[in-house]
């Protein structure tokens, strides 16, 4: 057990002090050293620090893992949807190609994404405007 060893001088307990750090040094009664440090003690000190760190470190290795395949997935996808979107381009191209007007394909598209009663509700909406303005 280690017990505190008071300084000769000063009768207080040896402490080192610097950079606004006063930390006491680990002593002990059967210790070789003339001022009682304990290196024994300081070891196992050392280890429960390196113990943490490591524990830290690993918990940091793995949040960085995570925080890569993450990003990586969305870099994936971004990919395959661009690859996507160049895929419709090149479809909505061959169909111009034949002659069929890519706008009203395109509004067509859109519509048959809506559900049925949301689009009845936008064509009653638009015919209203249109007689309102005169253009039915």
């Amino acid at each position: 057990m280690a017990t505190k060893q008071l300084s000769p001088v000063t009768r207080e307990p040896l402490v080192a002090t610097g950079a606004n750090v006063s930390m006491e040094f680990p002593v002990s009664a059967d210790s070789p050293f003339s001022d009682g440090y304990d290196i024994a003690s300081e070891r196992d000190a050392l280890a429960d620090l390196v113990a943490a760190a490591t524990k830290d470190e690993t918990a940091h290795r793995f949040a960085k893992d995570q925080l890569r395949a993450f990003i990586e997935r969305v870099e994936r996808l971004e990919e395959e949807k661009k690859a996507l979107s160049d895929d419709v381009r090149d479809v909505y191209a061959e169909a111009k190609g034949v002659g069929y007007d890519v706008k009203a394909l395109r509004a067509i598209v859109r519509l048959r994404k809506m559900d049925a009663d949301e689009r009845r509700e936008q064509e009653t909406i638009l015919d209203t405007y249109k007689v309102a303005l005169g253009m039915a």
